[in-house]
């Protein structure tokens, strides 16, 4: 399975649209980090050239990050390092949560149909809530899913198994015991069967 299913090379297509690491890499300073680890895991082969300040430039350099496990754990590092930030995996999930999972409309509404964080997750302390997989997957079974809330869905779970890695073998599991058309958003297989509701 490809990431953020496990740490393995590859990206989970419903995390592989450029606008998605436009907005999550968001400043210059960020950017530039995002290219220092390309350009050190591909031996400076890839994002040399890229314009920090050029979406369509930049994007794919930071989708080959996100898909390459040694330019992740750098990015990780510089995250650390440069930005000060204590938990580099959670700042990432949060940025892409908010980037998949929110309305754009200023208010920081939540897409439908996803439930309510108290319905799916357990508060460790601080407001800081963590998927619990028995819940979601009974939140799963229980909604009724049309198509096209599958990618809301599944990034949602991209999310949760970015900031959770000891669940994130699970969700995968949960996602296509629902819904084999979950397939084309998390894995690069497809669908062998109709879905189920």
């Amino acid at each position: 399975m490809p990431y953020p299913w496990d740490e393995n090379p590859g990206l989970a297509p419903v995390l592989r649209d450029p606008a998605i690491w436009a907005a999550v890499f968001n400043t210059p300073d960020f950017r530039r980090l995002v290219k220092r680890a390309s350009n050190q895991a591909s031996g400076g082969k890839l994002g040399h050239g890229a314009a920090v300040t050029d979406d369509d430039a930049f994007t794919p350099v930071a989708i080959h990050v996100m898909s390459n496990p040694s330019a992740r754990a750098r990015l990780r590092g510089f995250m650390r390092s440069h930005m000060q930030v204590r938990l580099p995996e959670q700042e990432l999930a949060s940025r892409t949560y908010h980037q998949l999972c929110h309305e754009n409309d200023g208010a920081g509404t939540q897409k439908q149909p996803l439930p309510q964080e108290d319905v799916v997750c357990v508060d460790r302390g601080n407001n800081s809530w963590f998927l619990d997989p028995d819940r979601f997957g009974s939140w799963l079974k229980e909604t009724p899913l049309e198509e096209a809330h599958l990618p809301v869905v599944a990034g949602y779970a991209a999310c949760f198994a970015m900031l959770q890695p000891e669940i994130r073998r699970v969700l995968p599991g949960l996602l296509l015991e629902k819904d084999p058309r979950f397939a084309k958003l998390i894995t690069d297989a497809a669908p062998e069967t109709s879905p189920t509701s």
